[in-house]
């Protein structure tokens, strides 16, 4: 069964180590990247590379590159369950 899509929901991350790229579907929308960027530093997450990799419809597959690759996905991942 397809996920329903959120304004962003955390993919994968390819490691669990300090600034390791993690891949993140964002909301193809004005205010998409914002809101992760928003969400990320009010966490302490500092993004230190951005790159859109993919778009589907609505989406767009991005990856970033962060320094707590582990904080960033439980910030995302908590997102994800709350709009869920």
């Amino acid at each position: 069964m397809p996920r329903r899509p959120g304004p962003f929901s955390a993919v994968s991350a390819t490691t669990s180590s300090r600034e390791s790229p993690i891949v993140v579907d964002v909301a193809d929308r004005p205010g998409g990247l914002a809101e992760v960027a928003e969400r990320l530093g009010a966490a302490g997450v500092n993004i230190l590379g951005a790159l859109t990799i993919g778009r589907r419809p609505g989406l767009a597959e991005m990856a970033f590159v962060v320094d707590d690759v582990e904080r960033a996905r439980t910030v995302l991942a908590a997102t994800e369950i709350a709009q869920g």
